[in-house]
């Protein structure tokens, strides 16, 4: 090294290996540059953070900034490094939280800290103590939009989605963000206290926001608008891996129309078998995740796609940007978003008379198109469980289920089944998801359910199960499924018909309410769906009154929904077929119409 060399310039020269991908080299320039400026505090801390990006390095990165704390016990910034290394490298969370309690107690002051308190303890799965971390920065700090991020995916893992939607309104209040405006319209779709013109108006203020000044396009050079032609199909989504999409979508997947060419737009971070299967069955697959909403939309219209299905929406992962700038003549949102996208450059959202008749156009800025029957196509997991025997005929009580998010678990929801358990005095409920692993989220259900009268030793909380067949297998000891309200159950009521369970519910004013009522009746099973929350509890307990019934209907529930139009995915190709036909039809008569004039 030369005599005029400083730390600074020993630091540049380390991260300049790194960008390079040489992080060997990058170490090996960090060590002499330590050996020569020991004293070099920022040095030895930049250092560990190159060491804790890789699991070989991570524990050398604990111990550089232990010595230095050690050294220094004043210097802020190497006691927040070794927090947040000990959080995410090596997973030390009792010391990751000794060390940011006593930064608190030397820095009280510091919303630094206390977020950094609230990551550790939120990390351990201690919920509730992370809330109140995440509070203390705020209350120093009101405007840490990180803070506003941890509590509102606290609130959702609690299962209190109004919570969720406070907190992601606070967030785009200070800092407007179109990826957290969209977590908020997904939030009040979940909300009793939310109704259809407020989810417009605030759609209509995500696009006012972070819409306004884009530019549709209005011409396709070079396209080709020929309506008898092949069409060159897109779908862009972040679901091509295990989640809903495969299960709802899969026989469609499997049957597009032999006249349509697929390109797959995969936004997907974490890839899996799902993700090579439908790789496969696409004639192009594109990953989009590095690419932002101009990219995306240029990579589309250089791909000359004629039709663009949206399966995301405002969901998790969605890229509404990318159709704020229609890179296609057709775009469609389908599937995974039960709202209005608010976007004008939207041709359709396809629904089924049930989950979307007309009447609720007014609440939806694109057109609703419908197909023939339910909108959605179920796929049942491979090796999929043998339907048990109706458990209550052994154990001669009624165990009512759901194996819904508890997220889905709304005032309007836990009160209608407290009226159902107080009135089959002898039934219990199972609710079996991935929420009720964490004590805090158990807590704050047992509390629920004691508030309205039920002794919470009749509500069983389980943990859900890490693949789809371990979930299935729970409805052995489940006799009647419960429905949720305002967010209906969608797969999970699939998944409770394949397995003899029938499911009870009370649709209600809009897209998402209707999910399980659809289903049923697409099966034939309208007796089991209610007008209201009276009728819900009402055929609740004269179901659980009639375990013959209950035992008959669940030996052939399967079957049922086997023949019905929810497993058939060449019907709904056919329809899609002819519903995107007719639309390119009437795309190329307008550009005649344009070319003539």
């Amino acid at each position: 090294m030369t005599a005029g060399l400083t730390p600074e310039a020993v630091g540049f020269d380390a991260e300049e290996r790194a960008a390079r991908g040489d992080w060997l080299g990058a170490v090996a320039t960090y060590r002499a540059g330590i050996a020569r400026f020991p004293d070099s505090l920022p040095l030895a801390i930049n250092f560990a953070r190159l060491l804790r990006a890789r699991p070989e390095g991570a524990a050398d990165a604990v111990a550089i900034l232990r010595s230095v704390v050690a050294l220094a016990p004043g210097f802020a910034p190497a006691r927040m490094s070794l927090i947040e290394t000990l959080r995410t490298a090596t997973a030390q969370l009792d010391e990751a939280e000794a060390v940011a309690r006593g930064y608190l107690q030397r820095f009280p002051d510091d919303p630094d800290g206390c977020l950094a308190l609230a990551l550790v303890l939120f990390d351990g799965g201690r919920l509730v103590d992370a809330a109140a971390a995440a509070d203390c920065c705020l209350g120093l700090r009101p405007g840490t939009e990180r803070a506003w991020e941890l509590k509102a995916t606290i609130a959702v893992a609690l299962g209190d989605a109004s919570r969720a939607m406070a907190c992601y309104r606070a967030m785009i209040l200070d800092a407007p963000d179109a990826a957290n405006h969209s977590r908020l319209l997904m939030a009040m779709q979940y909300c009793d206290e939310i109704d259809e013109a407020l989810l417009l108006a605030e759609t209509r203020n995500w696009v006012r926001l972070h819409a306004q000044g884009i530019l549709p396009r209005r011409s396709w050079p070079g396209l080709g608008f020929d309506p008898e032609r092949r069409l060159n199909v897109g779908v862009l989504s972040r679901d091509f891996r295990q989640c809903s999409l495969p299960h709802l979508s899969l026989p469609l997947f499997q049957r597009w129309p032999s006249d349509w060419t697929l390109t797959l737009y995969a936004n997907v971070e974490l890839t899996d078998h799902w993700t090579e299967r439908f790789r496969a069955m696409a004639g192009r697959w594109v990953d989009i995740v590095a690419l932002d909403d101009d990219q995306v939309a240029e990579r589309i219209r250089g791909d000359r796609i004629d039709v663009l299905f949206d399966i995301n929406g405002h969901t998790l992962g969605g890229r509404p940007g990318v159709f704020a700038r229609k890179p296609a003549p057709i775009q469609l949102a389908w599937l995974d978003y039960v709202g209005t996208t608010g976007l004008a450059a939207m041709d359709g959202i396809i629904g089924d008379p049930g989950h979307l008749p007309l009447t609720d156009q007014r609440w939806y800025v694109e057109p609703i198109r419908h197909v023939a029957a339910n909108l959605y196509r179920y796929a049942p997991p491979d090796a999929a469980p043998a339907v048990a025997p109706l458990p209550a005929l052994a154990s001669g009580a009624v165990t009512f289920g759901c194996f819904s998010s508890a997220y889905k678990l709304s005032a309007t929801t836990l009160g209608l089944w407290a009226r159902v358990l107080r009135k089959v005095p002898a039934s219990r409920l199972l609710l079996n998801s991935h929420e009720y692993g964490n004590p805090d989220t158990r807590r704050r259900f047992q509390a629920l359910f004691a508030e309205r009268g039920i002794d919470p030793s009749r509500v069983e909380l389980r943990p859900g199960a890490p693949h789809p067949l371990g979930m299935q297998a729970g409805y052995r000891d489940v006799d009647i499924a419960l429905d949720t309200s305002p967010y209906s159950g969608g797969l999970t009521t699939l998944e409770a018909l394949y397995m003899g369970v029938p499911v009870i519910t009370a649709p209600g004013h809009r897209f998402g309410s209707r999910h399980s009522a659809v289903h049923l009746r697409t099966i034939g099973l309208d007796d089991w769906v209610a007008a209201d929350g009276d009728g819900y509890v009402a055929l609740a307990v004269g179901r659980a009154g009639d375990l013959d019934g209950l035992a008959r209907l669940r030996a052939g529930l399967r079957s049922r929904l086997e023949r019905s139009p929810v497993m058939d995915g060449a019907a709904l190709a056919a329809d899609f077929s002819k519903l995107v036909r007719e639309m390119w039809w009437e795309v190329c008569c307008r550009q005649t119409q344009k070319d003539i004039a």
